[in-house]
């Protein structure tokens, strides 16, 4: 499902509106990315998951938003 890829990047960036929206819309928020992500490192990696990504990059709001909605 390419709308997990995007549940990544939006977690990634920090972007609560459309972490939200994707939720909403029903995207399993436990499921990795198959897209490569930038760690907090800069280095490029698979499979990170939505709630990895927004605690390593410190956005903590949607970090919350992730747990709120299941996110282990």
């Amino acid at each position: 499902d390419p709308r997990c890829d995007r549940l990544v990047i939006a977690a990634q960036q920090g972007n609560a509106k459309v972490v939200k929206r994707l939720i909403a819309e029903g995207v399993d928020v436990n499921k990795p990315g198959d897209a490569p992500s930038t760690s907090y490192k800069g280095g490029m990696r698979m499979g990170a998951t939505p709630l990895t990504v927004a605690i390593e990059e410190g956005h903590d709001d949607v970090a919350e938003l992730l747990r709120e909605a299941g996110a282990k």
